[in-house]
């Protein structure tokens, strides 16, 4: 019984033993799925670190220096993808069956540039923003289409720091970087479009166009851009297509309105207490020189009232009724009535792009038309931009062409006159009243029954009197050339052709004050009393006319080497 029961324990783990052996055996034989190797199409390049997912069973695999993964599967049908950052993602059905399935994939250079990693734009070259030195602020293109605008200057307020508006400052001088770096030469940012330095005035580009903008702010703009940087660098890229993208139109149009000025809102003196100073001035001494030039210099209607009562021509309490009504006007409140009005800003735009394996193209179009804050006054902008991009010999050689068009003018009907707090535009009955002009009341008046001309200035009666125009016409043209010589050594030739025109025509009657003016000055009179006129009693024509072109050419050579997780880069050129 016993010897039975221990020959019964020796089959058994005899038993166990042989299926241990056998196990493997047939593990390594029913052994299956995908061993594969990863490459860049273009150049047949190994691509380290792309990742290669299964999702059903969830198995993924790494690719190691040589571009080679390995994924343990039984067999079946699977759905393979393999994506890696700045390539286009693969899926693929593959079938595996008893033992590894060899497999060869090669990777497509995604052409939108990596979305994965946000990348700026210094003008020479295109780099992540991590590997960036020094300061600098981007604006991807969901910033830059955050707000509605005609002009590129508004898409970057409040997204853009260290970026300043001069609000206060001359119309030439809208923008600085990190403050004044200058007193008396050029404050304005260099501006780069499309890799190439941009004299035009910024106004002239249509935000539509922008794909991003990189603002350089420190030194380390001078660095790549010289002395020329010195106020900061303004780099801007432009739209262009796509390889391999069906064809896609957009049409946008908008209607924004901005409120009418308030006059009131800035705080300022009291009327009264304004009269009140010019009261402590004039009897202190103040504007006796001013009253008594030879050349009639214009004093205040405080001031005359005060001059009058002291020279006996009107009583003290004239004088003081006089006063009294002054210190209850406000011209603000005329001025808004007259001649302000809200803003209307219209912009209208197409762009059409696309591209197949060699070739993409974007086409734009805009019109811009803006009703200004003065009365009488708008202007209007149409823009056009072509970009057209080939790529050759098996992906060696790039060439791109752009063209872009602006034709801008301005329309001034109106004025803005200059007043004093409390001078009225209208008499009680709503009829123009004349204002202090280039001369003072006093003599004016004395002119009244004489030959010469109206010397009074009414500025309602101008209100859409004048005719000045400005226009504009700027246009660039570029050329780009990109040739890889060898593995991550690549050419570069660049060209760009800019000419703009502008031609200010200011047409002027005899309605317009300046124009009397003027006329009357040079009015000689004879021995005899007779008048003559140097100047003809008629309308004067101010015509301005400017041509600025330049050429920009630079070539240059830049390498680049990747391995694994290290990256040179290297960039020379004239």
């Amino acid at each position: 019984m016993a010897l039975t029961y221990v020959r019964r324990i020796g089959c058994w783990i005899a038993l166990v033993l042989l299926l241990g052996c056998l196990i493997p055996v047939h593990a390594m034989q029913t052994s299956s799925g995908i061993s594969g190797t990863v490459l860049e199409k273009e150049t047949g390049m190994p691509v380290p670190g792309a990742l290669a997912l299964v999702a059903d069973p969830k198995i993924s695999a790494v690719t190691d220096k040589e571009g080679k993964f390995s994924l343990s599967l039984p067999p079946g049908i699977y759905e393979l993808k393999v994506s890696f950052i700045g390539f286009r993602t693969i899926k693929q059905a593959v079938e595996v069956q008893s033992g590894m399935l060899p497999l060869t994939l090669g990777l497509e250079t995604e052409e939108i540039g990596l979305d994965q990693v946000e990348v700026l734009s210094t003008g020479y070259q295109q780099i992540p923003k991590e590997r960036a030195t020094g300061s600098f602020a981007f604006l991807d293109q969901d910033l830059v289409d955050r707000r509605v605008s005609t002009s590129v200057l508004d898409r970057l307020e409040d997204v853009t720091p260290g970026l300043i508006f001069n609000r206060a400052g001359a119309i030439n001088d809208p923008i600085s970087i990190r403050g004044r770096s200058t007193l008396f030469g050029n404050t304005l940012p260099l501006i780069v479009i499309d890799n190439l330095p941009y004299e035009g005035p910024i106004e002239n580009i249509n935000p539509n166009d922008v794909a991003s903008i990189t603002v350089l702010k420190d030194a380390a703009a001078a660095s790549i851009w010289g002395a020329q940087a010195g106020n900061g660098v303004i780099v801007i890229t432009t739209k262009s297509g796509k390889f391999n993208q069906p064809i896609q139109v957009s049409l946008q149009s908008n209607l924004t309105m901005v409120e009418q000025q308030d006059l009131f809102y800035q705080p300022l003196m009291d009327v009264g207490d304004f009269i009140q100073q010019e009261r402590n001035l004039f009897n202190s001494g103040f504007y006796n020189a001013r009253i008594t030039n030879a050349a009639r210099l214009p004093v205040s209607p405080v001031v005359e009232t005060l001059l009058a009562a002291r020279e006996g021509r009107i009583t003290e309490e004239e004088a003081n009724a006089r006063l009294n009504q002054f210190a209850n006007q406000d011209s603000r409140g005329e001025l808004s009535s007259y001649y302000f009005r809200p803003q209307f800003k219209q912009q209208n735009a197409v762009q059409v792009s696309g591209g197949g394996e060699k070739y993409r193209f974007n086409f734009s179009a805009g019109l811009d038309s803006n009703q200004e804050d003065i009365v009488g006054n708008d202007n209007r902008r149409i823009t056009v931009n072509a970009r057209q991009d080939w790529r050759l010999w098996d992906g060696k050689l790039d060439i791109t062409t752009g063209i872009a068009l602006v034709k801008s003018d301005r329309r001034v009907r109106t004025s803005l006159p200059n007043l004093y707090p409390y001078e009225k535009l209208t008499d009680g009955q709503g009829n123009p009243v004349p204002v202090v002009g280039l001369l003072n009341s006093r003599f004016v008046e004395s002119t009244r029954d004489s030959e010469l001309l109206d010397w009074r200035f009414i500025p309602l009666d101008e209100i859409n009197r004048r005719n000045e125009k400005t226009t504009g016409m700027d246009w660039r043209a570029n050329l780009g050339l990109s040739y890889k010589l060898i593995e991550g050594l690549t050419a570069q030739v660049q060209y760009q052709f800019w000419n703009n025109q502008n031609t200010f025509r200011n047409l002027e009657s005899l309605d317009l004050y300046a124009v009397r003016h003027q006329i009357n000055s040079f009015t000689q009179i004879d021995s005899e009393g007779n008048l003559s006129f140097p100047i003809p009693r008629a309308s004067r024509l101010n015509q301005q006319l400017s041509n600025a072109l330049s050429h920009n050419l630079r070539a240059s050579l830049a390498y680049r080497l990747s391995r694994e997780n290290h990256e040179l880069n290297a960039l020379g050129g004239w």
